[in-house]
C-alpha cells in the first residue's frame, strides 16, 4: 500500500471534493472554529448560461471544449508532467477535472477547471458515466509546445474514437494547427481523500512560499514546519550534513495565519518545490496543516474559477 494511502485509510472518511468560491481578499480570520475543507463548496451553474442552445439540444457525437487563453492550460500541464506519466482527465457537467496519485504515490493531485471558464463546452448530457481521457503527459506537453501566445485551444473527441484532437487557433490571422493524440488504456482507481479539520491555515503570496522553498532546498532534502500557536508564528527549517537553516513566517499585510494547535511535521522539499511552481498561474496559495496528516497546498487559478490542490504525505510515513 502506498504511503499516502496509509494516511487516507487511517483517516477513514469520505472523499473531499471541494472547490472554494470565496472572492479574492475575503478575510476569514474572524472564525473561531478550526479551518475545515467544508468551507469550500461547489457552486451550481446553469447550462443555459455557458453553452450554445442549439448545440446543447442536439449532441452530434462530438465532445468539443474550447478555452480562449491556451497558455494557462499549457502552464498547468507543464507542471503536472513533472510528477505524472499518465494524465486521466474527467469531463462532465462541472468541467474538466483530474484526480491522481503521482508516479511515486507520495502525493495526490486534484484539479478542476470549471465549465464556466470555457468559451465552448459541448458534451453528451445524457451520458450515464463521466467521460474519461487517459493520455501520455509527455506527449501532450510536446504538442502544447507548439502553442503560440494568444492562441486558443479547442479539444474535440468523437464518440468511439481512440484519439483526441487538439486545435490551436489564432483568431486574428484565422490560422490554426491540428494535432491528434492517442488515448491510453487505463484502470480507474477510487481514491478517498477524507474531510479534515486542519489545525493551521496559512494564506500568502505564492512567491513567498516559492522563495522559502528555494532557499531551504540549498540546505537539505526535507522541510520541517514548526507551528507555534502561542507566539503566532511558523518556522520553516531544513538541515543538511554541514549546515541548517530557519526561515520564520509571521502575520503581515501579505500573510494571514490561523493557528489552533502547535504542529511539527516534515515534508519532501522536492515535491513542495515542484508544486510551488503553480505561482506561474496562481498569485496566492493557501496552506493547510494537521498533525500526522498530509500538507495541503491549494491554488486558485488567476482569472479563472478553477483550482488545483496538492496533498503531500509527511516524512514520518515516507
Amino acid at each position: 500500500m502506498s504511503n499516502l494511502k496509509k494516511v487516507i485509510k487511517k483517516e477513514n472518511k469520505n472523499l473531499l471534493e471541494s472547490v472554494s468560491n470565496e472572492e479574492e481578499g475575503t478575510d476569514h480570520e474572524e472564525q473561531d472554529k478550526e479551518y475545515s475543507d467544508e468551507e469550500y463548496s461547489d457552486e451550481e451553474y446553469s447550462d443555459e448560461e455557458y453553452s450554445d442552445e442549439e448545440s446543447d439540444n442536439k449532441f452530434d457525437g462530438n465532445t468539443i471544449i474550447c478555452i480562449k487563453d491556451g497558455n494557462i492550460f499549457k502552464k498547468i500541464m507543464d507542471l503536472l508532467k513533472e510528477v505524472l506519466d499518465i494524465g486521466i482527465f474527467i469531463i462532465n457537467e462541472d468541467g474538466i477535472s483530474l484526480e491522481s496519485l503521482d508516479s511515486s504515490h507520495v502525493s495526490f493531485i486534484q484539479m478542476l477547471l470549471k465549465k464556466e471558464d470555457f468559451h465552448k463546452f459541448i458534451i453528451n448530457k445524457k451520458r450515464e458515466e463521466d467521460l474519461h481521457f487517459a493520455v501520455s503527459m509527455k506527449s501532450l506537453c510536446n504538442i502544447l509546445k507548439c502553442l503560440n501566445n494568444g492562441e486558443q485551444i479547442t479539444i474535440s473527441h468523437e464518440d468511439g474514437s481512440n484519439k483526441i484532437t487538439w486545435i490551436f487557433q489564432n483568431l486574428d490571422t484565422n490560422t490554426y494547427q491540428k494535432f491528434n493524440l492517442n488515448l491510453i488504456e487505463h484502470e480507474t482507481h477510487d481514491i478517498n481523500i477524507p474531510k479534515s479539520d486542519y489545525h493551521c491555515r496559512i494564506k500568502t503570496m505564492s512567491s513567498v512560499l516559492q522563495n522559502i522553498l528555494k532557499n531551504l532546498a540549498y540546505i537539505g532534502d526535507y522541510l520541517c514546519i514548526n507551528v507555534n500557536k502561542e507566539e503566532n508564528h511558523i518556522d520553516f527549517k531544513s538541515s543538511g550534513i554541514d549546515s541548517d537553516a530557519l526561515i520564520r513566517m509571521t502575520k503581515n499585510e501579505y500573510t494571514k495565519l490561523k493557528l489552533t494547535k502547535n504542529i511539527t511535521s516534515s515534508y519532501s522539499i522536492d515535491y513542495l518545490t515542484k508544486y510551488a511552481k503553480s505561482s506561474a498561474f496562481s498569485s496566492k496559495v493557501s496552506i493547510f496543516l494537521k498533525t500526522d496528516a498530509p500538507i495541503l497546498l491549494e491554488y486558485k487559478i488567476d482569472n479563472l474559477s478553477g483550482m488545483i490542490k496538492f496533498y503531500i504525505a509527511p516524512k514520518s510515513i515516507v
